[in-house]
């Protein structure tokens, strides 16, 4: 328990983006210019792993979309959201995979891999998912 508690807390110190604006105030004074340097230079990997998601947007929706970013950790086959919700956020996925079902829930139907996204159109178009997704570890 005490190594799954230390796990989690350090993950949220290296993937709680969202930390630069919430602890430290200075973020929104900086010019745009040195936004953009600072998340360059403090998330450059985060952002290559995700350049098909990144590269198309322009930089200040990249710059407040990173540092508003926040971690989530789930356990191994851990429902993330049922059929007939809504998405309340997107998901990045860093480690492992999410599986996919159909609304029957026989069997999964596409596997989604490390560095892959999803959440995006439901969220854009206020859409319910009409599909299941749990995590794979």
């Amino acid at each position: 328990m005490y190594s799954d508690i230390t796990r989690y807390i350090s993950d949220a110190f290296r993937y709680d983006f969202n930390l630069i604006v919430e602890d430290f105030p200075f973020y929104q004074q900086l010019t745009p210019k040195m936004k953009t340097e600072l998340i360059r230079t403090t998330f450059s990997d985060f952002k290559k792993k995700f350049s098909h998601f990144f590269d198309p947007c322009q930089q200040g929706f990249t710059n407040e979309f990173i540092i508003n970013m926040y971690t989530r950790i789930f356990a191994n086959n851990t429902q993330i959201v049922a059929p007939g919700r809504k998405f309340r956020e997107m998901y990045f996925i860093t480690k492992g995979h999410v599986v996919i079902y159909n609304t029957l829930n026989q069997g999964p139907f596409i596997k989604l891999p490390q560095y892959s996204y999803f959440g995006d159109y439901q969220i854009l178009f206020d859409l319910n998912t009409n599909i299941l997704f749990k995590t794979k570890l």
